[in-house]
């Protein structure tokens, strides 16, 4: 499929074959051409509401009339308890309707607002979504972009020259790239229409149907490689970096993990997949992007998604290796305090199951936010040799036994004071053994069990009721 403009089989492709059906579910129905087609379907079997704008009628400009046909939809799929995907191509508010166009868009608005945490509402940016259009995907727990093809903004290049003499492309002021990177508004970024649409039935398929076949090693779903030597992953020095990706692809169903904001805070990895034929949220740092430190965009980012995966009810695996939050004026004057506490915050709200394993090291605050017992995990593992402290072993050691280091400098005997003073720290403070008697970590997970763990685990997971919390996108 192309991407051409054409709103009917862009939903056509979405739904399953022979579910399309329109509906107009306006209580008073005009005969005229709105720019907008809504409509039911079924996806992987599971009834979805859907809308999609058709750019080439009057550039599908909303006015009063397309903006009740679309809010009558999306409180329509709120009330049934169905996703609702949203299709966007518009020049934005219907200038001929003025005041008209504006309610409009505020009644779309409250719809989505009150629908929020019950069911996924997805965006796709299929075109131009520009002015009032933009803050519906806004307020969307899923947005879609597509390269080269997606431009969403409050105001277009046009306006931006007038207003503030600024000359600014389509791409460069709203175009999917610096959505997927730069402002993580979109969530997901596709190549092609025809990949993001594919992608939608993906994400569906994962939030909706939860479990696909039983669990243990009896089942279909299998990993894509085993966990035998955990060096096949970590690298022999502790401060190498690897990728956690690699890992991940171990312990998850092979091909069903979809990542969540990749390319925005690449620090933190975020997405949904399956394990043993079950769907789970992934929440992992990445040590080979900044070492997998925690910043103010990773906050945000990991204290979202936490929300979403605990609006609709699906478990959160946290695979933890960080140094701890980024130190610096920089951070600290764009908000680390207030990002990290939304990762706390949502960490410690949650009532789906969290797991978390700690694989290498977890340090100082970022040990709390990434999934500690007394926030709220659950289970709490560690790979053999993983360190936790309030903060790394070379930091420790310049706080604790500074007089005894500085007199060994003058003295000559530095290095050997230093090694015997390392491992009185690690024998006093990194010992997992004393945190496992003390029920903090529940315990020392050998690697090759990983996968079959966090199965067995999830096969005693009762499930929290989905949207409860809403209002995700806050």
């Amino acid at each position: 499929m192309k991407n051409e403009k054409k709103a009917r089989a862009w939903l056509e492709f979405l739904v399953d074959m022979g579910s399309f059906r329109e509906v107009d579910l306006r209580e008073k129905k005009e005969e005229n051409e709105l720019g907008v087609i809504t409509a039911t379907g079924t996806i992987a079997g599971k009834k979805v509401f859907a809308y999609a704008q058709d750019f080439c009628i009057h550039g599908a400009a909303l006015g009063w009339d397309q903006g009740e046909k679309i809010a009558a939809l999306v409180r329509q799929a709120g009330q049934e308890g169905c996703p609702l995907i949203c299709i966007n191509d518009s020049a934005g508010a219907k200038i001929q309707d003025g005041m008209g166009a504006l309610l409009a868009y505020g009644a779309i608005f409250r719809e989505h607002i009150q629908a929020s945490g019950k069911i996924p509402q997805i965006s796709v940016i299929a075109g131009n979504c520009a002015g009032g259009a933009a803050y519906g995907p806004g307020l969307c727990d899923f947005v879609f972009t597509v390269e080269n093809l997606s431009h969403l903004y409050i105001t277009g290049p046009s306006v931006v020259r007038t207003a503030i003499g600024q000359k600014v492309s389509h791409e460069e002021l709203g175009g999917a790239a610096g959505h997927r990177k730069k402002s993580g508004v979109s969530h997901f970024c596709c190549e092609t229409l025809e990949e993001c649409l594919k992608k939608v039935q993906q994400l569906i398929q994962l939030l909706t149907c939860k479990e696909t076949g039983g669990s243990g090693e009896a089942n279909s779903c299998q990993a894509l490689a085993s966990l035998d030597d955990p060096y096949s992953i970590l690298p022999e020095r502790e401060n190498q970096i690897y990728d956690m990706k690699s890992l991940l692809m171990r312990i998850l169903d092979e091909s069903s993990f979809l990542e969540y904001m990749e390319g925005y805070a690449e620090n933190l990895i975020t997405g949904f997949g399956r394990i043993g034929g079950k769907t789970v949220g992934i929440l992992a740092n990445q040590p080979a992007f900044m070492g997998g430190v925690l910043d103010c965009a990773a906050g945000m980012k990991g204290g979202r998604f936490i929300r979403t995966c605990d609006s609709f009810g699906i478990p959160i695996l946290s695979f933890v290796d960080t140094p701890g939050f980024m130190p610096g004026v920089e951070q600290e004057m764009k908000g680390i305090i207030r990002e990290g506490a939304k990762l706390l915050y949502a960490f410690g709200e949650a009532s789906v199951m969290r797991i978390t394993t700690i694989i290498r090291k977890s340090f100082g605050g970022a040990y709390i936010a990434m999934g500690c017992k007394t926030l709220g995990a659950d289970r709490v593992f560690a790979w053999p040799g993983a360190k936790v402290a309030v903060m790394g072993e070379e930091s420790a050691l310049g706080v604790l036994y500074k007089k005894e280091l500085k007199a060994a400098q003058e003295s000559g005997n530095y290095k050997s004071t230093y090694l015997e003073k390392s491992q009185e720290y690690r024998n006093n403070f990194l010992n997992l053994e004393k945190a496992v008697e003390k029920g903090w970590i529940d315990r020392i997970l050998e690697p090759v069990n990983t996968r079959q763990t966090m199965i067995r685990e999830l096969d005693g997971c009762i499930e929290s009721n989905g949207g409860k919390h809403g209002n995700i996108p806050l």
